[in-house]
């Protein structure tokens, strides 16, 4: 795979991606459009048969970059040299031609720092590295030859990274043998959170909170599994039975730790080492990184999904900081005290209570409105009668009311264990969320979607709905609940709310943003793209092996 021009390949096969693009006119094609046009000029050659002008479409309105014609022999130089001066003109804001010299000379301002690049992956029980991450990762090898790679990692030690590596191809095993991926075992990640915590436990500015290092240590610190002894005795008129249950679980190792694993040990290391941070198993490279940087000296920078004029569509799957920029580090400090705070609140059985009281509630009030219920008749209404959802709307103000009761679905799916009649409900509700316009629902406004595309789906439902509340209430204190409503949780509220807690780039407002880094906004100045699959989260698993013979880009890729 040439991943040097693969950005172009993508953007010819799936023009529907394509968002921005810049394409080499004629003089007579920019004069049309000259007086509507926002126009670069980075040119001081007065003759326009010294000039090359590009033309495309930012923001719906005309933009026109005009650069000097160059007299490289190399096409890939040609093309680097291009790429830059129209990065740097939109995004910039740059007024001179940079020649590839001039780029070559700049990258020597480059401190060792600035040539890391950190990954992180933390191994799931029983799953191994795919191809197809690693057809992603390749790009950023490829691309930057003299940087280091490091992936971080959960792994204890070299025999456990084998087990890790053992589906892979041979030749993207050797990355790792070869040391061209520096492997970063679970005890020197330990080592290096006593290093950071040491070293921002007196900051001037901002200070990591006593209560947010003592629970890093508990997040990365992976406890060994516990093994609990359970005995429960049924007597009857005739005999007794003893029934003892053994279940190994690790301690208040939640699924959910692993989003707030994944997102603060990114802050972490680019604060401890400096460099870039991207996403392992997502991110592609289109462009060396050590020119870019030299746009960005001595500061920080993230990726967004659009240009830099909408920053609400920033992320954090793409870091860059020179090395302890005092900046980065107080949003860093901040980042991790909201997030721990965030993580503590979650975890806390009172808190999961609430969602649980809800449901709770809510089957008392279907049960008194039985006699008007009807299998056509919507139950999700009666979420908005409820006292307790208003309460939680207030607690907290990025919740809405469609997530909520999608969790409540869930909780009362869980208990369909002990009551059969418990999924009837949970699928009914879905169902019903599914018909709604959601918008509306979320001013506490019912009102259907568009019957033609979206039927009716008859779900049998018995009422009364008759349940044992003190099993009910044994069945959600243990590990097991706790473990399923987290994620649940995570799923539901990973982008609008869990995220906000979490993610460096919604801490405040960055002025530097690296944009059209998502794979559905491709654009001519993309330097990266995100194809947002989800796994680093451990929310989904859609591991797909990597044909190596594979001719579509987009199932390569995206």
């Amino acid at each position: 795979m040439d991943y040097r021009y693969l950005k172009q390949r993508l953007m010819r096969t799936f023009q529907q991606l394509v968002i921005f693009d810049l394409r080499e006119v004629k003089e007579v094609e920019v004069c049309a459009v000259r007086d509507t046009a926002t126009i670069y000029d980075l040119t001081t050659a007065s003759s326009s048969l010294q000039k090359v002008y590009y033309m495309g479409s930012y923001n719906y309105k005309p933009l026109i970059v005009i650069l000097e014609k160059n007299d490289l022999t190399d096409p890939y130089q040609d093309y680097l040299t291009t790429i830059y001066n129209l990065y740097g003109a939109i995004v910039k804001h740059q007024t001179k031609m940079v020649s590839f010299q001039e780029m070559e000379d700049q990258v020597e301002n480059l401190s060792e720092s600035d040539r890391i690049l950190h990954w992180i992956w933390f191994r799931d029980k029983d799953t191994y590295l795919p191809d197809k991450i690693m057809s992603r990762a390749k790009s950023w090898i490829e691309l930057n030859p003299d940087f280091t790679f490091y992936l971080w990692t959960n792994l204890i030690d070299p025999i456990e990274l084998d087990d890790f590596l053992s589906t892979l191809h041979e030749s993207n095993r050797d990355y790792f043998t070869s040391g061209r991926i520096i492997v970063k075992y679970h005890d020197e990640m330990l080592s290096c959170l006593d290093d950071f915590c040491q070293k921002y436990r007196f900051q001037t500015q901002v200070q990591l909170d006593h209560d947010a290092e003592a629970i890093l240590h508990h997040l990365f610190d992976f406890r060994k599994p516990v093994t609990e002894a359970t005995t429960t005795t049924t007597t009857t008129s005739t005999h007794t039975t003893v029934t003892t249950t053994i279940q190994t679980v690790s301690q208040n190792n939640y699924k959910i730790n692993r989003i707030f694993r994944v997102d603060l040990w990114r802050v972490i290391v680019v604060n401890l080492f400096g460099g870039i941070y991207c996403d392992f198993n997502d991110t592609i490279c289109f462009y060396p990184m050590k020119y870019l940087l030299t746009m960005y000296p001595n500061t920080y920078f993230v990726g967004t999904d659009y240009d830099i004029e909408h920053p609400i569509f920033r992320n954090n799957y793409f870091i860059y900081s020179s090395l302890e920029h005092p900046e980065f580090t107080e949003l860093s400090l901040r980042c991790i005290n909201k997030g721990i705070k965030e993580y503590t609140r979650l975890t806390e059985p009172s808190y999961i209570n609430i969602y649980y009281d809800l449901c709770i509630d809510f089957i008392r009030i279907l049960n008194q409105q039985m006699p008007i219920i009807r299998d056509d008749i919507s139950i999700v209404p009666i979420f908005l009668q409820l006292d307790r959802l208003k309460l939680i709307l207030e607690q907290d103000k990025f919740k809405d009311i469609p997530r909520i009761i999608m969790i409540a679905a869930d909780i009362l799916g869980y208990f369909e264990k002990e009551y059969a009649p418990f999924k009837s409900l949970s699928q009914k509700i879905l169902s019903e969320l599914e018909q709604l316009d959601i918008n509306c629902l979320k001013i506490s406004r019912i009102k259907r979607k568009n019957h033609r595309r979206y039927r009716y789906v008859n779900t049998e439902l018995v009422l009364p709905i008759n349940y044992d509340q003190i099993l009910l209430d044994r069945m959600i204190t243990g590990f097991e609940f706790h473990d399923y409503f987290l994620m649940k949780y995570a799923i539901h509220m990973t982008i609008g709310d869990l995220i906000l807690s979490t993610n460096i780039s919604y801490i405040d407002e960055i002025k530097n943003l690296i944009p059209y880094s998502r794979s559905n906004r491709l654009s001519t100045i993309s330097m990266l793209t995100h194809v947002y699959d989800g796994t680093s989260y451990g929310l989904t698993k859609n591991y797909e092996t990597f044909d190596q013979f594979a001719n579509d880009l987009r199932r390569e890729f995206l």
